[in-house]
């Protein structure tokens, strides 16, 4: 440990350099290499009838901020009874904001 004092109180300035260079060297690899792609175009394929679905859903509720709540089953009167139930629950939260119902 006293030799690698003793060498960065000798040599400084090549420390310094050193330091610099491995830093900047560093970031530059990590810009190049650890980038996080979140361009859903370019993850998933733009084709098939999710696409439609997602425009018909943005159509119908063109001020969904963060999130879209889609309920599906067969029996009417049980979804109907789903969908109020699952509107009052989350209307009762203090996060959610707004709830539309769409039947």
């Amino acid at each position: 440990m006293e030799r690698l004092f003793s060498l960065i109180q000798r040599f400084p300035k090549f420390v310094l350099l050193l330091v610099t260079a491995l830093t900047a060297t560093s970031v530059w690899y990590g810009q190049h290499h650890f980038k996080m792609n979140a361009d859903l175009s370019s993850l998933v394929k733009q084709q098939g009838t999710w696409v439609d679905e997602l425009d018909h859903l943005n159509q119908t509720f063109p001020d969904s901020g963060n999130v879209t709540l889609l309920v599906t089953g067969a029996d009417p009167a049980v979804l109907k009874s789903s969908i109020s139930d699952i509107a009052n629950a989350l209307n009762d939260q203090s996060l959610v904001h707004h709830v539309f119902v769409h039947k």
